[in-house]
C-alpha cells in the first residue's frame, strides 16, 4: 500500500495532471470554450427542426396558392447566361 491509501486518502478522486485533469481557481466548473462550442452544436442540431415544426403552420390556402416565381426548366441557353454573368 502506498502512504497516500493507507492515510485514507486517495489520488484517484482528485484532479490531478497525472490522472489528465487539472484544477483551475479560475473555471471550477469546466473551460468556457468546451461550453461555447457545445451550445453551438446544439443550436446547429435544434434550428432545423424548429424551422420545420414553425414553418409548418400554414392555412390551407396559403399551402394551395402557387409559388412566386416557377423556376425555368434548366437548358443549354440558361447555362450560357449562368457562365457569361
Amino acid at each position: 500500500m502506498t502512504a497516500a491509501t493507507i492515510a485514507g486518502h486517495s489520488n484517484k478522486s482528485e484532479y490531478s495532471k497525472k490522472n489528465g485533469y487539472r484544477k483551475s481557481s479560475k473555471t471550477p466548473w469546466g473551460n468556457p470554450i468546451v461550453y461555447f462550442f457545445s451550445l453551438v452544436l446544439v443550436a446547429i442540431c435544434i434550428t432545423p427542426v424548429l424551422y420545420i415544426i414553425f414553418g409548418g403552420f400554414r392555412t390551407n390556402s396559403q399551402i394551395t396558392q402557387p409559388s412566386v416565381r416557377d423556376a425555368e426548366p434548366m437548358g443549354p441557353r440558361q447555362l450560357q447566361d449562368g457562365l457569361r454573368k
